[in-house]
């Protein structure tokens, strides 16, 4: 067995175990197997890959719904946020024509915008609050929980 796959064998599994808001998750990871910061996906097993000539099963290929950020941690769990960011700003998209268009060093690392936290594809039923419509691919309690592999530090 090569190491990366005994890796992601000893890799803990957690479970979302509750929806705070369409930001913010509660996982049942204890202090001390996260720390703020670690990056999670929250995900599930969706896909069974088998080999075309021999049809054996290969393994299951899981359906990433999110990353996740540890804000918080407490002695059985924690508390993550949405890592995804999106640029807004009412001028990015004719800055971004205009930097294209000028294809120079400078304009290409010119920051013009904020960046926002996009929200995380949860269930709105699974929320403590007012129910609001359903999206496909929303995060529900119980979905599983993994570490996310963390960048390379320089």
């Amino acid at each position: 067995m090569n190491s990366s796959k005994s890796q992601i064998d000893k890799t803990p599994e957690w479970k979302v175990v509750r929806i705070l808001d369409e930001y913010r998750i509660v996982v049942n990871a204890p202090i001390g197997t996260v720390k703020e910061g670690d990056r999670l996906q929250v995900y599930r097993d969706t896909t069974v890959i088998s080999d075309p000539e021999t049809h054996e099963e290969l393994g299951i290929l899981p359906d990433v719904l999110a990353t996740v950020e540890v804000v918080q941690t407490e002695d059985r769990l924690c508390v993550a946020e949405s890592a995804e960011f999106t640029i807004v700003s009412p001028l990015a998209e004719s800055m971004a024509e205009y930097a294209r268009t000028l294809r120079s060093a400078m304009h290409q690392s010119l920051w013009l915008g904020q960046s926002e936290r996009q929200m995380l594809p949860v269930q709105p039923e699974d929320i403590e609050r007012p129910k609001q419509p359903r999206r496909e691919r929303s995060i529900r309690v119980g979905d599983k929980v993994r570490k996310a592999p963390q960048p390379p530090k320089p």
